[in-house]
């Protein structure tokens, strides 16, 4: 791929979503995607590959069946595989795979992006050192609520005869420790950041999804217009932040002092 799209240097200062799984991503990052300007894939690993030895387009033809590129990038999922497949045979070199899909969007972008919980996260340094304009969504969500959903969503598992996934937990000792290295991360970017980046809460998006995305379209540069994130406002609903009491009362007693720790150090009391 000798011809660089126009604009191609959006794909080096990247907008990512990262945090803790259970926390909002993926709904922010769909959420984000209604507005004409901003293209934040699901989990591609653009920017990251979950194995060093694994390249993006391995990544995406191992994952092509079950999670379909936004939909300004490509409206027929079955056209895009066969498109990919056919114009990117492997080898090809993950840059050459940004700029594809970067070919493929059908409006003009302000934003491209990936969403990857944790795994971005994890890597944030080694990501600035590869592409030093990136910057970076942080969700954050109250850790209780994070493990409650662990273990609803195990038991959910269990009643309907499913295999629970890896993330799902039987024990509130066993879930925490998935909210506790996403805190461990963010306390540590917050005390030093090696790129930009933006905390978004779960609980101000459910109640107050306006000024979350006038705080976002700040943060991205683009100019804050209520039509163009109407979807975004109207999708998020009002939820009871303090459900998981009522849920599992037992959590608090049961949480290590570490954890309970990182959630006041994150504003959570």
């Amino acid at each position: 791929m000798n011809q660089r799209a126009k604009g191609s240097a959006t794909w080096e200062a990247p907008l990512l979503i990262t945090g803790c799984a259970r926390s909002g991503t993926t709904a922010l990052a769909r959420l984000l995607s209604t507005h004409k300007g901003i293209c934040i894939c699901n989990e591609y690993s653009l920017y990251w590959p979950p194995v060093l030895e694994e390249s993006v387009w391995h990544r995406l033809e191992g994952m092509r069946a079950d999670n379909p590129p936004p939909e300004k990038i490509a409206v027929d999922g079955q056209k895009f595989w066969t498109e990919y497949r056919t114009e990117l045979p492997n080898p090809v070199s993950d840059e050459d795979v940004r700029e594809w899909l970067f070919q493929k969007s059908q409006t003009p972008l302000a934003v491209y992006g990936d969403k990857m919980p944790y795994l971005y996260l994890d890597n944030i340094r080694e990501i600035v050192t590869r592409f030093p304009k990136v910057r970076f969504l942080l969700a954050l969500r109250d850790g209780r609520a994070v493990v409650a959903s662990q273990i609803r969503q195990y038991r959910l598992a269990i009643a309907s005869g499913k295999q629970p996934m890896r993330w799902m937990c039987e024990k509130i000792s066993d879930a925490e420790s998935i909210w506790l290295r996403s805190a461990r991360k963010i306390l540590e970017i917050r005390n030093s950041s090696p790129a930009p980046y933006l905390e978004v809460r779960f609980e101000d998006a459910t109640r107050a999804p306006t000024e979350t995305a006038q705080r976002i379209s700040e943060f991205v540069g683009i100019q804050y217009r209520a039509d163009e994130f109407s979807t975004f406002i109207e999708s998020y609903k009002p939820v009871n932040a303090d459900s998981w009491r009522m849920e599992i009362p037992e959590i608090e007693s049961q949480l290590s002092p570490e954890f309970i720790t990182a959630l006041r150090q994150l504003g959570y009391s």
